[in-house]
This record gives C-alpha cells, sequence and structure tokens, in this order.
C-alpha cells in the first residue's frame, strides 16, 4: 500500500479530493507543457519552412492559408529518409507504442507501466521532429504522451494509490488532448470513452479528466489565445428534409472506416513481423537481430527499410502537397469552400494513404487529427454533390465538413458520444441534429476494427478492473504465496462440512481461467493468491507459474476437483503438484 503525502495528515480536508486535486494540478502542468510544447514545433517549422513546400495553417495557430513553395522543394528527399533512419534507430518505430495506443494498453495493463522521465522526454522529442518536419500526422499524439507523462509525475508528487494514479494519468491525457482539439470537454469524455470498443465509460475519471482539461485550457489559451480551431460559416438550423442524408454520411464513414482499420491492422502486423526478421551483411549471411547504434551488420531489417519509407513520404509530398502537415488548414479551406473536387479527392486519397503508411509503421505522432481531416474530406465531397444535385437545403460546406469529422471519428475510434461534443464545440448546436444521427450510425454500422487496437470490448474484460482483495492477515487463514503445498489454517468451527484448502496452480492448468478449469460440484474457487496480491475469480483472471489458488469445498467436493487439479498419465508432468488429501482439515464457519 503506497502511503499518502503527509500533507494530506494535515489538511485533512483535502485528502477525499486529493485526486481531483492531483488532476487539477495534471491540468497546470501540461497546459505550461502545451505552451513549451507549440513553442517548439514552430521553431522547428520555421527552421525547415524555407527548404520545400509550407502548407497552409489556421489563423487560430498563427498560421495562414495560403500554400508556398521554396526554393529547394526537393529537400524532403533527404530530410524525411534521415529522419526515418535516426527514428528507427532510437527505436521509435513502433506502432505498440504510439502516444494514444500506449495510453489504452498502459492502462488496461493489470500494473500499469511507469512512466520514465527519459522515455518520456525522448518520444516527445521524436514527434516534434516528425510533426516540425512535414510528416502528416497530428500533436494530439506529444500532447497525450505529455499529459500521460505529467500526470504520472502530478501522481507521484501526491504518492497516490496505483488505482488513483491511473485516473490521474488519464486525466493528464484528456487535458492534452484538449489542447489539441480546442475543445477540453469533449477531449475529457473521449479520454474515458475511447478505452473501449463497447458504449462504456470509465465513469470514476470523468470529473477528474473534465477538471484536467479545463485547467490545462485555460493556462495554454492564456498564451496562445482562446479562438475556435476553425473559422466556419454555419447554417442556423438543418432543415428536416436533409436529416437522411447523414444517416447516408453514417453509412459511407462506416465503410471506409471498417475499411481503412482492416487495411491497418494488416500493415502493422506485417511491420511487427519485421522486427523479428535481422538484417544481413553484404555476403548474405544473416546476423543476430539485436539492434545495435553504430554496428551496421547488426541492424533489424526495420531500420534499413525506414530510410524508403521516408524517401516513399517525401516523393508523395513534392507530387501532392496536400499530404504535407497536419492537414487542418487544408480542411478549413475546404470547408469555406476553396477547393475543388480534384483537390479534395488528391487531399482525401493521399493523406488516406499516407495515414495507413505512417501509423502501420509507429511513427511518432497523432492519429486522431488526420483521421478527422479524411473525414472532414469525405464530408465536404459528399456537400459538394448534394449543393449540386440539392442545391436548395442550404447546409453549407462547412457543415458537412464538421460532420463529416466527426462521423469517421466515431465509427473508427468506437467514440459515438465525444465525437457529437466534439461537433458541438466546433460548430454549435445547429448540427445536433446529424451530429447524432451521422455519429450513432457510423458506430452501430462500423466493423469490429478500430483505430486503437488496445482498446477491449468491456470494462469486465480490462485488467485494470480485476476485483482486487485486500491484504488478508496470517490469522485469516491465508499463508504466504510461497508455500508450495496444499494447506489448512486453522479457523472457527461450524457444522457446514466445508473445509479451506490451499492449492498450488497444476502446471497443466496453466493459462486457463480457473472458474472454468476448476469446476466441480460442491467446491468453489474463492481467491487466488500470487506475487502481485490477492485477487477474486473473474473471466479475465488467467492461470500463472507460482498462483495459489483458494479453494471452500465439502470433502466430497474437493476428491472430485482432484481429478482436474491431477495432470493427465499421458502428460509428462508429476503428479505431486497437488496433494492428495489436506494436512488439516478445517471447517469453514457459514455466514
Amino acid at each position: 500500500m503506497t502511503l499518502p503525502n503527509p500533507i494530506y495528515s494535515r489538511l485533512t480536508r483535502l485528502e477525499p479530493g486529493r485526486v481531483l486535486l492531483h488532476s487539477a494540478l495534471a491540468g497546470l502542468l501540461v497546459g505550461l507543457g502545451g505552451v513549451v510544447l507549440t513553442y517548439a514545433l514552430k521553431l522547428v517549422s520555421s527552421a525547415l519552412e524555407n527548404l520545400g513546400a509550407v502548407s497552409p495553417e489556421l489563423p487560430s495557430r498563427g498560421g495562414v492559408l495560403f500554400a508556398f513553395e521554396g526554393p529547394l522543394k526537393l529537400a524532403p528527399l533527404v530530410i524525411l529518409p534521415l529522419l526515418f533512419l535516426v527514428l528507427a534507430l532510437l527505436r521509435q518505430l513502433d506502432p505498440r507504442k504510439t502516444a494514444l495506443e500506449g495510453v489504452i494498453s498502459g492502462h488496461h495493463a493489470e500494473q500499469a507501466p511507469l512512466e520514465r522521465t527519459r522515455g518520456s522526454l525522448g518520444r516527445l522529442l521524436a514527434g516534434t521532429l516528425t510533426l516540425g518536419a512535414g510528416v502528416p500526422l497530428g500533436r494530439d499524439g506529444p500532447l497525450a504522451g505529455l499529459g500521460s507523462w505529467l500526470g504520472g509525475v502530478s501522481a507521484r508528487l501526491g504518492r497516490l494509490e496505483p488505482n488513483e494514479a491511473r485516473v490521474v494519468r488519464l486525466s493528464g491525457v484528456a487535458a492534452g488532448l484538449g489542447l489539441a482539439l480546442h475543445a477540453p470537454l469533449a477531449a475529457a469524455v473521449f479520454a474515458v470513452e475511447v478505452l473501449y470498443r463497447r458504449f462504456e465509460f470509465e465513469l470514476e475519471a470523468l470529473l477528474p479528466a473534465v477538471l484536467a482539461s479545463i485547467f490545462a485550457y485555460g493556462v495554454y489559451g492564456s498564451f496562445e489565445g482562446f479562438s475556435p480551431l476553425f473559422t466556419l460559416e454555419l447554417p442556423v438550423s438543418i432543415p428536416a428534409l436533409a436529416l437522411p442524408l447523414f444517416l447516408l454520411l453514417g453509412v459511407f464513414s462506416a465503410a471506409l472506416g471498417s475499411l481503412f482499420a482492416e487495411v491497418l491492422e494488416g500493415v502493422r502486423r506485417g511491420w511487427t513481423a519485421l522486427e523479428s526478421l535481422p538484417g544481413r551483411l553484404v555476403s548474405g549471411r544473416p546476423v543476430s537481430s539485436k539492434p545495435v547504434f553504430g554496428r551496421l551488420g547488426t541492424l533489424k531489417l526495420q531500420v534499413w527499410l525506414a530510410p524508403v519509407v521516408g524517401l516513399l513520404l517525401a516523393i508523395l509530398i513534392i507530387t501532392v502537397p496536400q499530404v504535407q502537415g497536419e492537414g487542418l488548414g487544408w480542411l478549413q479551406l475546404g470547408a469555406n469552400g476553396l477547393l475543388n473536387p480534384a483537390e479534395l479527392w488528391g487531399l482525401g486519397l493521399f493523406r488516406l494513404l499516407a495515414l495507413l503508411l505512417l501509423a502501420g509503421i509507429g511513427v511518432p505522432g497523432g492519429v486522431l487529427i488526420p483521421t478527422l481531416v479524411l473525414g472532414g474530406t469525405l464530408g465536404a465531397m459528399l456537400g459538394g454533390l448534394q449543393t449540386l444535385w440539392l442545391p436548395d437545403l442550404g447546409i453549407g460546406m462547412a457543415a458537412w465538413t464538421v460532420l463529416g469529422a466527426c462521423t469517421l471519428l466515431s465509427g473508427l475510434a468506437k467514440t459515438p458520444l465525444s465525437s457529437v461534443l466534439l461537433g458541438l464545440a466546433w460548430g454549435g448546436e445547429s448540427l445536433l441534429p446529424g451530429l447524432i444521427i451521422g455519429c450513432i450510425s457510423a458506430y452501430a454500422l462500423s466493423s469490429e476494427r478500430t483505430l486503437f487496437p488496445a482498446q477491449v470490448e468491456t470494462r469486465a474484460q480490462s485488467s485494470a478492473h480485476l476485483e482486487r482483495v485486500p491484504t488478508v492477515p496470517q490469522e485469516a487463514g491465508l499463508d504466504s504465496a510461497e508455500s508450495n503445498t496444499p494447506s489448512l489454517e486453522s479457523t472457527e468451527s461450524s457444522d457446514s462440512g466445508e473445509l479451506l484448502y490451499r492449492v498450488p496452480a497444476p502446471v497443466h492448468l496453466l493459462g486457463q481461467a480457473p472458474q472454468d478449469a476448476l469446476f466441480a460440484p460442491h467446491a468453489t474457487l474463492v481467491a487466488l493468491s500470487r506475487a502481485t496480491g490477492v485477487w477474486l475469480p473473474h473471466p479475465n483472471l488467467r492461470l500463472e507459474q507460482g498462483d495459489v489458488l483458494v479453494l471452500v469445498a465439502t470433502p466430497e467436493g474437493y476428491a472430485a476437483l482432484l481429478e482436474r487439479l491431477i495432470p493427465p498419465p499421458s502428460e509428462n508432468i508429476p503428479v505431486n503438484t497437488v496433494q492428495d488429501e489436506p494436512t488439516r482439515a478445517v471447517p469453514v464457519a457459514e455466514g
């Protein structure tokens, strides 16, 4: 058990709300960190902007909605391959360690991973260089990583319990996403919703996430301003005749999102499979797959392919300038009706290909903003068709852009509620009917594939919600987990006829769910003891080496259970891993 910070012993009024207090502190830190990260991105971008094309940027971020070409248009052919090579050598190309994917998998882990300062700063630096070089990813990745790290810092300052620290880290992530989207409330709901594929939420983290997002955005806005992310001309209301069109938008978004997620998963698997393949020497002889900087003969095949990916991306950026950068400036131009259909198709198709490649190999950067750009482009395309065929509806390109962005996000990330809230933050209440229809239909019709494979179906399948038993004192009848022989401790006698048994997990049942493997009449598994603590039975729990089973059974029930505990003779496993009879019979008191 973690000892609380001594400050709470003197200021007792703070102790009940210490999770909220440290979430607010995380928000303040993320707000300041977001300002520093924003200036760093501007510094890197300004250093490289004269070497190639400059994409339009949002006025809300101090940019201009014009595209320029520098004198050295071919500079990306050198910059991007070199950048990708450095990222590969520093082990920063991993689809399992991208910001939001790492946050989700870490949250669901039985023991949340420790956020180390060196690793966190390394990922932030890699993300800053990547985005500053014009790679078409989003700043939501670095900001979410910053929030997770600073949330962990805040939790360690308060010496919070593991479950409390998990909530504070998630609040920090929400704060970072709020800065990236200029929508703190939507980001807070997104952070607690994106953890699950089904319509479930981390409700205990919702209020801390809202508080952290508000504090972070307040600090950030004091330096960068509180302007809306987009400047849009939106209709006062949506006509009822247009509502079926939003259902059609949901169908298209679900189809595009499902296809995108399927292909993305294939790219990720292919790139991860290369991790086990070594590079080869000039002679062709295989070498060790362990990557060691400076020893070219022992580099992974991934390291050799990374510059090739960078070269392909550079060629794509030079050929199609709309691919460069986050793409929000191009999306603003599309919402203003300043892009023709060919430019919209180029923006959508080629950014889709770039995102598949970059997210598939795990380039540092966010995938949330690129997904919104793709969805907004899809909405603008459908808006152009509606203007051509049904010009009297009066919806407008801006409304279609916002609706498309939020609808695709809902189906691809499995986040319908936060997608609706994001649309309200960007477009106002007049878009609410279209947002509800589009986001819910896209979510309902989309496949099981998702933008974030680390998501789990429901809370019941998350290791973070395995019901844990408090530490049991020795007099309660449980020995330490180091015991390797079944034993029974003395307890108060009763007439129930049931006995308490402690049995090491049989080797032949490792990896199975104890509730299924140990089913027998008149025998009940009440707890499982392992090095990390004592756990209640749960469908997601699996037997591991060193586990000790705590059973309550009648003598007849234990005898029947022995048939499952003793390995079959065909398996080459010592039979004495389970004791046939308990050393002492201990009745269990009823009630």
